[in-house]
């Protein structure tokens, strides 16, 4: 992190913006009590969010996940961040959740398209938010190989890269 880095009281959310990002910032004490707990997110990108660069943040005590992306963000770089103390179990450090036919017809609301093409790398990653191991990432509706309903496309990239992450 550089000396010149912001601490964060709340959460980062981008919405149907792109091609910016956030650099050199900490996202600290982002906490939710039970049964809200992984409501909260540290960068939150939803809705088209895409081509934004995350780096050299640090994630610390983040109750929900600490990067999450919604409804078709793609071409997302995360990269050489540090989380520690991040999210509750199954959510990973990446994650994405995305409202499926059947949450659409649940809570009568249009379904979403999945995400593509967002990278994940070189990030440091220490355990989830219960000091227990957590996954690299998680996905909602499960499965890489989500698009969503008709006129959504992955444009044939996979939903996330992982490479070169650190467990220390």
């Amino acid at each position: 992190m550089s000396a010149g880095a912001a601490a964060m009281t709340r959460g980062d959310s981008s919405t149907g913006r792109g091609n910016g990002g956030r650099q050199n910032n900490h996202f600290e004490n982002l906490e939710n009590p039970a049964p809200d707990e992984g409501l909260i997110h540290g960068i939150y990108l939803s809705h088209g969010a895409s081509n934004n660069l995350i780096s050299n943040n640090a994630f610390r005590w983040i109750s929900g996940g600490p990067m999450r992306v919604r409804n078709d963000s793609n071409g997302n770089l995360v990269r050489e961040n540090l989380f520690t103390r991040t999210s509750v179990d199954p959510v990973g450090f990446f994650s994405e959740w995305s409202c499926s036919q059947s949450c659409a017809t649940t809570y009568n609301q249009p379904a979403e398209c999945g995400s593509h093409g967002n990278v994940f790398e070189y990030n440091t990653l220490y355990d989830g938010y219960d000091g227990k191991w957590l996954p690299s990432w998680h996905r909602t509706p499960a499965g890489a190989d989500y698009v969503g309903p008709a006129g959504c496309s992955n444009d044939g990239e996979p939903w996330l890269e992982t490479r070169s992450n650190v467990r220390p």
